[in-house]
């Protein structure tokens, strides 16, 4: 079987997309399919040398090559609903499964012009979200299919004084502003630590 992945953002970019991508192309190389993985995401050669990847990587915004790889593959799998990466694919919907990572809705809740159009593309393919609370969020009825994730071999040792950690985005998809009014509110004596890329 050869398998297309798309994904918004991949390796270098660190986050939950690029992390779920990976595992999943990695898994399916794995059973002896052929995998190809294609993100806009740029690298630069020391990039690529440090993720010796298993599997195809293809770096291009071009509808056109994406229609092409698609029109070659037997299955498309879309590592997080993207209307430029959906577009080229309109013709293959029969072999489409998409995941949403994310909300349709803006940061404050609402659906304005950008997200109606999404909701309408939400139409092709097969959709399925990462969580029940995802999926209660989006205008169509979509399958629940939790992501895989990396178990830590070993748990860290954690020190006497426990702190807070966010890892993620920092934007509101990851529940930025909540975690910040109820840190304020809280008035805990731990620190509050914030890692990650910018959106």
């Amino acid at each position: 079987m050869k398998l297309l992945i798309t994904a918004p953002t991949f390796y270098p970019t660190l986050g939950g997309i690029s992390e779920v991508t990976d595992i999943v192309a990695q898994q399916v190389h794995e059973r002896g399919h052929e995998v190809t993985v294609v993100t806009p995401t740029l690298a630069d050669a020391d990039a690529e040398h440090l993720n010796p990847y298993v599997y195809r990587v293809v770096r291009t915004e071009s509808a056109w090559e994406l229609f092409s790889l698609a029109r070659q593959a037997d299955q498309i799998w879309m590592s997080g609903f993207n209307v430029k990466q959906l577009l080229p694919l309109l013709p293959f919907t029969k072999k489409l499964k998409v995941t949403h990572h994310t909300y349709v809705q803006d940061e404050r809740g609402h659906i304005g012009f950008k997200e109606k159009v999404k909701c309408f593309f939400l139409r092709f393919g097969e959709q399925h979200a990462v969580s029940e609370h995802l999926a209660a969020t989006l205008p169509i009825p979509v399958k629940v299919i939790y992501p895989p994730f990396r178990p830590i071999p070993e748990p860290p040792i954690m020190p006497e004084r426990k702190n807070f950690v966010f890892f993620g985005r920092f934007c509101s998809d990851k529940g930025l502003p909540t975690l910040l009014r109820a840190w304020a509110d809280a008035k805990l004596s731990q620190e509050l630590h914030l890692y990650g890329p910018t959106p």
